[in-house]
């Protein structure tokens, strides 16, 4: 029987790094990703991290 020489799979982002949830400024779509998103994939508005304090 041949031996698996593939190598080990790689960690994928997710087991690396937590999810975060962010949120469009102009739709309000909700996404969560280990990294800020550049854009909404919905309208392209600006994304604001939720889990981030901010000051009133």
């Amino acid at each position: 029987m041949a031996k698996n020489s593939a190598p080990p799979s790689e960690p994928t982002e997710t087991s690396l790094e937590p999810l975060s949830t962010y949120e469009c400024l102009e739709c309000g779509a909700r996404t969560e990703a280990a990294h800020h998103p550049p854009m909404c994939e919905r309208c392209g508005g600006e994304m604001q991290n939720l889990s981030v304090t901010r000051g009133q």
